[in-house]
């Protein structure tokens, strides 16, 4: 979940902040997000107190510039004024989109900026975003041949969230959804769980079971 509070929060880098001298700690960056990851090393030559306040300086502005595109993108309107953005940057904030699950939510307010910066990175990105889409566009079919499949049955579970959520935004399927949440009243569990089963899906734990919890 995207939060901008915690997003403004983590980039602050608190840890850092009590530090008085050159950090102790060194700053990693793992290969599939930008957030600081801290382990117990001596601090790389050269790293001081001013580069520590260049990069947090850098953080806040790869957040901030992060919502402005996410507001563009909810709102299907052209982004604010924003900061350009070398190469190296681009990629610390396309990281930073992948970890809050927003690429695609913030690709297209972003495109012109980053094809300007590097066609390249644009072209790639443009394919992943391409895949993502694609994947959920299916993920969305296949939730909706489930949930006809219960209505013509008789069954009425409520959706939760998910599917709902992302009607509300201009391109639905460019908020990626992992899974769907149904609320099924006991009534009707056995009836919905043998749609389900006939649909070929497979619980995790048994309908005996669910009877038991229930219980």
């Amino acid at each position: 979940r995207f939060d901008s509070a915690f997003c403004s929060q983590t980039h602050s880098m608190s840890p850092f902040r009590q530090m008085t001298s050159a950090p102790d700690m060194m700053r990693f960056f793992s290969s599939d997000s930008v957030f600081p990851v801290l382990i117990d090393n001596p601090a790389p030559p050269g790293y001081t107190e001013e580069t520590h306040i260049r990069e947090v300086s850098i953080m806040n502005q790869l957040s901030q510039m992060l919502l402005a595109l996410l507001r563009a993108g909810i709102r299907d309107s052209a982004p604010e004024a924003l900061p350009e953005l070398p190469p190296d940057r681009w990629q610390e904030l396309l990281s930073l989109a992948r970890a809050h699950k927003v690429l695609p939510l913030i690709f297209e307010p972003a495109l012109p900026l980053l094809r300007d910066a590097d066609p390249a990175l644009a072209a790639s990105v443009k394919g992943q975003v391409r895949q993502q889409v694609i994947a959920q566009t299916l993920r969305t079919g296949e939730f909706l041949e489930l949930y006809r499949a219960l209505e013509a049955e008789g069954a009425a579970p409520v959706v939760v969230k998910g599917i709902v959520c992302r009607s509300l935004y201009p391109r639905p399927d460019h908020r990626p959804s992992a899974d769907e949440d149904l609320w099924i009243s006991p009534e009707q569990l056995p009836l919905c769980h043998a749609v389900m089963t006939r649909l070929g899906m497979t619980g995790m734990v048994s309908l005996d079971r669910l009877w038991t919890v229930k219980s």
